[in-house]
């Protein structure tokens, strides 16, 4: 079962300010999606971050 962090953009620094202490809140990896253009909302694979800091790579899938 995966788990994802889903936010729109204007919430990104506000979730990094509240969970930054946390490995997985500082979103420092790559996001699986991103949607929309004026509105942009970006997904996060938490299973992706452990790859992508062994230095896999995380591609982000562009839905429109």
């Amino acid at each position: 079962r995966a788990s994802w962090i889903v936010l729109d953009a204007f919430e990104e620094p506000l979730f990094r300010a509240k969970f930054g202490e946390h490995r997985a809140g500082t979103l420092d990896w790559p996001p699986a999606l991103e949607a929309g253009d004026t509105h942009r909302t970006r997904a996060w694979r938490l299973a992706d971050r452990a790859r992508f800091v062994t230095g896999e790579t995380v591609t982000t899938e562009r839905i429109r």
